[in-house]
């Protein structure tokens, strides 16, 4: 079964006169952290939702230019976001296609993250929320620089299914946990576009 690729970094277009502009200057892959999955047991007395929970990482720090009001640079700082979502395992609630907001895993970080399931069939039985799907990933970045807004978007998929890049584990108690293989951790090879959705994002380009 071929482990599922990783797509590149994709310009999400928000604006008709954004301007996407190749990266001059090393960038650093995103990673997942790590990656849980936890089913209903099915019993009575207990809720009957499936829980995945995702940690991604953004270990880049994006200069942004010199400020008018201070000698340092204005940066976009390293990010880290928890991607969480449920969904009723027993009514056929879908998860796939919803937008989902991240939770930031730093006070007041400039990074907006939000995620959403997607369909695919690597394991050739059909698409399936907890073993053969897809996560797309955005991070949205702004910062008020001298008196005008800047922002700046990235984007990027992964897919994932069990028996690949995905360890299923039973419980005696007929709950099932999934976790990523060790060694298959995937990397985010995020390179080739930034684009620039407000503002004037100086090397990578104005909206």
């Amino acid at each position: 079964m071929p482990f599922p690729h990783l797509l590149h970094l994709l310009p999400i277009i928000t604006s008709v006169a954004a301007l996407a502009t190749p990266l001059t200057t090393p960038f650093l892959p995103w990673d997942l952290t790590s990656l849980s999955i936890d089913t209903p047991t099915g019993r009575s007395g207990n809720p009957p939702y499936t829980l995945l929970t995702i940690i991604i990482n953004d270990p880049n720090t994006i200069s942004l230019g010199p400020l008018s009001s201070r000698p340092d640079n204005a940066t976009f700082p390293p990010s880290t976001a928890t991607c969480s979502t449920r969904w009723n395992s027993y009514i056929d609630e879908s998860p796939f296609d919803k937008v989902i907001p991240c939770t930031s895993n730093r006070y007041g970080a400039p990074g907006e993250w939000t995620f959403e399931l997607l369909r695919q069939n690597a394991t050739g039985f059909g698409p399936n929320p907890a073993w053969d799907f897809k996560v797309k990933f955005d991070l949205e970045e702004s910062m008020i620089l001298d008196g005008g807004i800047v922002s700046m978007k990235f984007s990027e998929t992964v897919g994932f299914a069990r028996l690949d890049n995905l360890v299923w584990l039973c419980g005696v108690t007929g709950s099932c946990s999934a976790f990523l293989r060790p060694g298959f951790s995937p990397v985010m090879n995020q390179t080739g576009v930034v684009e620039c959705v407000k503002g004037d994002c100086g090397i990578w380009g104005k909206a």
